[in-house]
């Protein structure tokens, strides 16, 4: 698969109403686009609440 490199660094933020596939778009994103990587706020909330919460 070949992979997208972009010119410069580039954030790409999600915003959108709840189950739009926000994270299903950006995990595909992030597998299409070279040295790019995910801030999923449910894997963030889990590491820092394991108890409380369960990842996606």
């Amino acid at each position: 698969m070949n992979k997208i490199q972009l010119a410069v660094p580039t954030l790409i933020l999600g915003a959108g109403i709840p189950a739009s596939g926000k994270t299903t778009f950006s995990r595909e994103l992030v597998r299409y686009v070279y040295d790019a990587f995910l801030f999923d706020k449910d894997t963030i909330n889990f590491l820092y609440h394991p108890v409380y919460s369960e990842p996606q």
